[in-house]
């Protein structure tokens, strides 16, 4: 489990990403900025989750990196400042 400013980031024993609360600037990773008092499916196949402040990031089984969120100074790491309603690919060496 893991907690933002207003949001929170749960995984369960199948792999599931599952996200509820705020959605500012898209943390929930849900395609839209509507906040969700009820649980959202947001990945699969997820081993490690982390919250920032209104970011989230997902590490899936296959060692791929996901974001989402806000992204004003480039925290997601996807080579942008533009805000993300859904998880992106995170390219790391």
């Amino acid at each position: 489990m893991a907690v933002g400013y207003y949001h929170t980031l749960a995984l369960k024993q199948d792999g599931t990403l599952w996200a509820w609360g705020s959605n500012f600037y898209g943390a929930l990773g849900d395609g839209s900025t509507t906040s969700r008092p009820t649980l959202v499916q947001v990945l699969t196949q997820v081993s490690a989750l982390a919250a920032g402040y209104h970011h989230s990031l997902a590490l899936t089984q296959d060692g791929a990196l996901w974001a989402w969120g806000h992204n004003s100074e480039g925290q997601l790491g996807d080579g942008t400042i533009g805000d993300r309603s859904t998880p992106v690919r995170v390219q790391w060496p």
